[in-house]
């Protein structure tokens, strides 16, 4: 209910992934038309993006296309166009893509809830987190959008949660489990690049001495399904335009490129400036109270058994986009993935604070509801800094 709430407050032409891309209500970031980066999709205003996935929606009910897949970048996330044609002739094109993100934001939720309960044996706990999660700010900005992030995040954490209900790094897990969980949580890579995923696989399961063989067996098998489409793809000569998959490759390179980092003591003020950018947008993705009670928490927990697990969530969620500051520094809702652990870590913090009082608890997380829901009450910066950051944050290492 929380969640749907959310995104009824903000559809079409009040989602703040749709208004922030005017340039109006923009920091910079939109392109070369007098509307910004914005499109229809079953006519309602959204993120022109989100005509790229309507498009290949359309495309598979054989239905013209604004947007051919000559030209889609992102036929590689067939996973969610496919969920939204599927429900489209039922709802509608745009309500299909909403009711999609709803879904998996409650099945986000319900995972959440359910890792809480494994991780601090507490149920109060397990309550707060969902309540973060259902009010999460990254969530809330972009499930009125016909775009695969909310899915991704809700597939991230089930997909945790599957891992935990097999006992996937344990010692006695057959290959065949290992197998299977792998092909699951790889039909992820359909909707998003989930490479939060196998690096949360190596991370947690080296660190838990989980046999070689089931280790690499859980990586191959994730790969499969996208392997699968790619190669179905290419078999049926379908046409695809592929430019946005090189942006790994152009970020390795750029975090070796002078021009960009300088030489010497200039390199190291680089990196240095780099790395606080990545502090930011962490802290942004969150809108910044839950990071806070989640460090304190994490501190505290630091040689508990779990703390291992909230690191490997952590840094499985924020490597990937960290990887990718050297190129694209000013998008924070790709952190995002580390929600799982902010959350019930954040949720956790509160509880210990308050003594376990549960209305002191939830008034410690009122703070992280009330910003992210701001943008709702008329002052949606903060809202627009979690989407796009100004320009002359963007890329604070240049020179």
């Amino acid at each position: 209910m929380i969640c749907s709430l959310e995104t009824g407050l903000r559809l079409g032409a009040n989602a703040p992934d749709t208004r922030f891309t005017l340039p109006q209500f923009s920091l910079g970031y939109f392109w070369d038309t007098p509307l910004g980066w914005t499109g229809l999709v079953g006519g309602v205003p959204v993120n022109r993006d989100s005509v790229e996935f309507s498009s290949l929606a359309d495309f598979m009910r054989d239905r013209s296309a604004p947007v051919p897949p000559a030209d889609n970048v992102y036929v590689r996330f067939a996973g969610y166009a496919l969920t939204g044609s599927i429900l489209a002739p039922f709802v509608g094109e745009y309500d299909g893509f909403v009711l999609v993100n709803v879904l998996f934001w409650v099945g986000g939720v319900v995972a959440t809830y359910a890792l809480a309960l494994r991780k601090t044996a507490s149920w109060q706990i397990g309550v707060l987190a969902a309540l973060l999660v259902a009010t999460a700010p990254a969530f809330a900005a972009l499930s009125g959008q016909a775009l695969p992030y909310v899915a991704s995040y809700g597939i991230f954490v089930m997909a945790l949660l599957l891992f935990e209900r097999v006992d996937l790094f344990e010692r006695h897990t057959q290959w065949t489990t290992a197998l299977l969980a792998g092909v699951v949580s790889g039909v992820g890579l359909l909707f998003y690049d989930l490479y939060m995923l196998p690096a949360f696989v190596v991370l947690y399961g080296v660190y838990r001495r989980m046999p070689w063989l089931n280790l690499g067996l859980v990586l191959v098998a994730m790969a499969l399904p996208r392997v699968a489409w790619t190669g179905y793809w290419q078999l049926a000569h379908l046409p695809s335009y592929s430019q946005n998959e090189t942006h790994p490759a152009e970020a390795l390179a750029a975090w070796f490129d002078s021009a960009r980092t300088g030489e010497g003591l200039g390199r190291l003020k680089g990196y240095a400036l780099l790395a606080a950018h990545g502090v930011l947008n962490i802290a942004t993705a969150f809108l910044f109270w839950p990071v806070l009670l989640a460090a304190m928490e994490l501190w505290h927990r630091r040689r508990s058994r779990e703390a291992a697990w909230f690191a490997a969530v952590l840094v499985a969620g924020f490597a990937p986009a960290l990887f990718m500051l050297s190129t694209w520094p000013h998008i924070p809702r790709w952190y995002a993935y580390g929600f799982p652990a902010v959350y019930i870590l954040a949720a956790a913090c509160a509880w210990r604070l308050a003594s376990h009082k549960p209305a002191l608890a939830l008034l410690l997380v009122v703070p992280a509801i009330v910003l992210a829901n701001l943008d709702i009450v008329g002052y949606p910066k903060l809202m627009e800094l979690l989407l796009f950051q100004p320009a002359h944050w963007s890329y604070l290492w240049s020179r």
